[in-house]
């Protein structure tokens, strides 16, 4: 039987085609039910960041006293790679991105 006689063959012989096909159907989801797949995977990124809430203050303000004093003592700690931050009305938040790679 030549490859072109295969699907004619398949057609004149149905069984066995299909019952091939089960087999790779079940043989598959027996696969997939057995492998191993983490939903929520433990991944530790270092980073850290600091908010720092004073109701009522400008951003200049929150800058001035908070967020530069913040920024300073972290740029102290070792591995300290980034550090970014943000002063809105009323609140600051500083990011420091220690180590590894920013994603």
């Amino acid at each position: 039987m030549s490859l072109r006689n295969i699907s004619a063959w398949s057609i004149r012989n149905p069984v066995i085609p299909i019952v091939l096909f089960a087999g790779l159907l079940i043989a598959g989801m027996i696969s997939f039910m057995r492998m191993d797949v983490t939903d929520m995977p433990d991944i530790d990124f270092p980073a850290v960041r600091v908010t720092v809430a004073q109701p009522g203050a400008a951003p200049t303000e929150i800058e001035t006293q908070i967020t530069q004093k913040v920024e300073a003592a972290v740029r102290s700690i070792s591995g300290v790679e980034d550090i970014s931050s943000t002063a809105s009305e009323g609140s600051g938040h500083v990011r420091d991105f220690l180590g590894g790679h920013r994603s």
